[in-house]
């Protein structure tokens, strides 16, 4: 139920999720995408200040944490277009990072929009 969450502003962790995808293209060429997707349940980030400070706290529940998820993505996929042009990350627009980010994502990023249906 959304324990906790990894650092996505650690550039550390940037680095090892590059290496993790770089590693999956090198060894799977003919992969066109790679997907990367936050744990499920999603209610609280990383409690280290620069994470904290890409919480939109004005925003709604499905955007409270977009500019963290979709940042943290927009890293990683600009630094793997770099070797990989060809390939593109793949992630979800998913409960409180489904709103559009207050930045562009670069093109090799393909989202999957993920709705819950109400009764």
């Amino acid at each position: 139920h959304g324990g906790g969450h990894l650092c996505l502003t650690n550039p550390e962790v940037i680095d090892r999720w590059v290496e993790e995808i770089s590693d999956f293209f090198d060894k799977n060429p003919s992969q066109k995408f790679f997907g990367l997707v936050p744990m499920d349940g999603l209610v609280r980030i990383c409690g280290c200040p620069n994470c904290q400070a890409e919480i939109n706290k004005s925003a709604p529940p499905s955007g409270k944490f977009s500019n963290h998820i979709w940042g943290f993505i927009r890293k990683v996929a600009n630094r793997i277009s770099k070797k990989y042009p060809d390939k593109v990350i793949g992630s979800i627009a998913y409960q409180t990072y489904m709103d559009p980010p207050d930045f562009k994502l670069p093109p090799n990023v393909a989202v999957m929009f993920c709705k819950t249906v109400s009764d």
